[in-house]
């Protein structure tokens, strides 16, 4: 079952070109660490300067895992915090794929 991580933020006005950089630099430190790479979104509707990053794990002890590495590491929090997101605008959002609408999950469906 995959699980799927989106993380929702606003870039401060002006500083979009600043986030594209620091995200690659996100995503380069991560591919480095066989972790996984997400997935960037720019939004076109909605609140201004809106990025979403999707990232999918096939599962959630795997996702688990990088989290609890990637919090330990202090060249990934000095980047991370480097991102010009506007204050209390970033959130996020953990999702398993569709297995409850599988039938062949499903013992009872033949």
């Amino acid at each position: 079952m995959a699980a799927y991580l989106f993380s929702r933020g606003v870039v401060k006005q002006g500083q979009l070109h600043e986030f594209v950089r620091g995200v690659k630099k996100i995503i380069e430190h991560r591919r480095k660490r066989a972790y996984c790479v997400p997935e960037v979104l720019y939004g076109l509707s909605g609140p201004m300067n809106t990025v979403l990053l999707r990232f999918a794990f096939a599962d959630l002890g795997k996702l688990e895992q990088e989290e609890r590495e990637l919090e330990a590491d202090p060249e990934f929090a000095r980047m991370n915090a480097a991102l010009p997101y506007v204050e209390g605008s970033i959130t996020y959002e953990i999702y398993l794929d569709d297995r409850f609408g599988k039938p062949e999950l499903d013992p009872d469906v033949v």
